[in-house]
């Protein structure tokens, strides 16, 4: 699950918390995109997270995110429309 961000970008949903792409690669078999949780700049939160192309990875296990849940913003955008369902695969078109 996806939000389009004000700018028009793509941030990821995972277990109620959102995540910014930070770093994208093409892998030999498949493209490998880096998350970063969206607190990570204000409240240098440390959760990661791997997408390999539709498989999504725990990148930084040992880390827990040190801020509650992104819950209310993921209903705000429920509610806008700006919450999308896509595959890792279409972020590279």
């Amino acid at each position: 699950m996806f939000i389009v961000s004000r700018k028009g970008g793509v941030l990821l949903v995972h277990d109620n918390h959102i995540y910014r792409s930070n770093l994208r690669r093409q892998g030999q078999h498949r493209n490998i995109l880096y998350w970063e949780c969206l607190h990570n700049r204000s409240e240098k939160c440390r959760g990661r997270l791997k997408s390999e192309g539709n498989n999504l990875f725990i990148s930084n296990t040992n880390a827990t995110h040190n801020h509650p849940s992104d819950l209310d913003r993921i209903n705000q955008a429920k509610v806008g429309g700006e919450l999308t369902y896509r595959t890792f695969y279409s972020l590279f078109k």
